[in-house]
């Protein structure tokens, strides 16, 4: 099973579903609470359920959330405080920090060169007032969109390739291209921050659209593994673009697009009659590409129905 597979516990994050019964032979309940963790709407009510003491997947979604959390709020907003008193959090915040993680982002970090961004890894960064704000402030627009960007053209499928010849190795998409579980750990945090930075008002539209676009239109060059680190961090880029266009980028390249991608914007964003109408109508016109992706996404524009359970997304 792959980050394309469990992606499926982190919708139903979304929906506050029932999960099936799974046995510790399954390998899967810890891989299942980090996935319910990076979309949970309350994620103070998330301290329960991960292994003891947390593992680095673990300790970097924590990081995402409270990232996310310092951008849109600051350190003084209530969800903050909460995290900052909880064992758990602390406990996340110390694996992952410190001077050996400091120096990864020298080198291990790339292709993103992030080394500018090692005070991610640094206690005080999370833990002392106003040194996280102060800090990204430093951080550019420009800055931003070029780690973005060398995420695009180094880690992600061209756009004129199909799926079916970047898993088999043609073109130069081969399986040595993937990276290893600690390189693509190194970048979560950053590209987390620079999809933040781009969601703030400042942002000027085509820089956010170059930035983003390429991210939620072409996947990685590898199949992401259990934690769907990468998955993540396309629906976070499709969040934002949903919030400054509206779903027109999106029915424009209806025909490419993950059925997931659609499925995540209606249920944490608002899809209109119209804009559904606009799906359909475009959907209509491309006809059938005989995927599963397709008939998913047949299903959910003409029968109106989206994922209802994880036992039924699983068959």
């Amino acid at each position: 099973m792959c980050g394309y597979c469990t992606e499926i516990y982190a919708l139903a994050a979304v929906q506050m579903v029932k999960f099936p019964m799974l046995t510790d032979a399954d390998c899967m309940p810890y891989m299942r609470h980090r996935l319910m963790l990076q979309e949970a709407r309350n994620i103070s009510s998330r301290f329960d359920g991960f292994e003891r003491p947390p593992g680095r997947p673990e300790s970097i979604i924590w990081l995402g959330r409270a990232l996310q959390v310092l951008m849109d709020g600051g350190y003084d907003t209530p969800t903050y405080q909460l995290l900052i008193a909880s064992p758990r959090f602390l406990a996340s915040v110390d694996s992952y920090c410190g001077s050996a993680q400091v120096a990864q982002f020298g080198h291990a970090a790339l292709p993103l060169n992030a080394a500018a961004l090692s005070w991610l890894a640094e206690r005080e960064t999370w833990l002392q007032p106003g040194v996280f704000a102060r800090r990204v402030q430093a951080v550019t627009m420009d800055y931003s969109a070029s780690l973005l960007a060398q995420y695009a053209a180094n880690c992600l499928r061209p756009a004129d390739q199909d799926e079916e010849k970047s898993l088999d190795g043609e073109n130069g998409c081969a399986a040595s291209a993937e990276p290893t579980g600690e390189q693509v750990n190194n970048w979560v945090l950053p590209l987390i921050m620079a999809i933040a930075k781009m969601a703030t008002p400042d942002c000027p539209d085509r820089l956010m659209h170059q930035a983003l676009w390429p991210i939620i239109r072409s996947g990685p060059n590898w199949t992401p593994g259990f934690d769907a680190l990468e998955l993540w961090i396309e629906r976070q880029a499709a969040l934002v673009l949903y919030d400054r266009f509206g779903i027109k980028p999106f029915a424009e390249n209806l025909y490419w697009l993950r059925h997931e991608l659609f499925q995540y914007l209606a249920l944490t964003r608002t899809i209109d009659a119209q804009e559904r109408k606009q799906l359909l109508d475009l959907f209509l016109q491309f006809g059938t590409r005989g995927d599963g992706n397709f008939f998913s996404l047949r299903h959910w524009l003409v029968d109106g129905e989206i994922l209802q359970n994880v036992d039924a997304a699983m068959i």
